[in-house]
């Protein structure tokens, strides 16, 4: 699990959950970003997130956080698992297979599996002329 992008206070994410769980009880299925905006506009027209960008935003730190289970391209969302669903944790770490982790922070560092490159030889290999080294590395 990870660190959330924005820090998001309590009554605002109590909030989207609930507006995303009512729009797939409403859709029967998983609902979208868009999807999860019409509800969240409809029932709570004065809260603080005035677009679907917002919400997007929103519901990106929130699966950050591992609140939220997403299809393989992160377009719907759900609060429960589902064929093919996952969290954002489940992802990084197929994705990375070990490689890389994240720290408490957010941060993605490198893991003991990991490859790491050194910077200045990664520079002194662009700024070189000699061919041989693009082979080397």
């Amino acid at each position: 699990m990870t660190t959330a992008i924005y820090s998001i206070p309590g009554f605002i994410t109590s909030k989207m959950l609930n507006c995303t769980q009512e729009a797939e009880d409403i859709l029967g299925t998983p609902p979208n970003i868009y999807e999860c905006a019409v509800v969240i506009k409809r029932n709570h027209p004065y809260m603080p997130v005035a677009n679907v960008y917002e919400v997007l935003a929103l519901i990106t730190s929130m699966m950050r956080e591992d609140w939220l289970y997403t299809d393989s391209s992160g377009y719907k969302v759900s609060l429960k698992r589902h064929e093919g669903f996952t969290t954002f944790s489940e992802k990084c770490k197929s994705h990375f297979k070990g490689n890389y982790v994240f720290i408490k922070d957010g941060t993605i560092v490198t893991s003991k599996l990991g490859k790491t490159l050194n910077l200045d030889n990664v520079i002194n290999t662009l700024k070189s002329k000699d061919k041989s080294l693009f082979n080397a590395h």
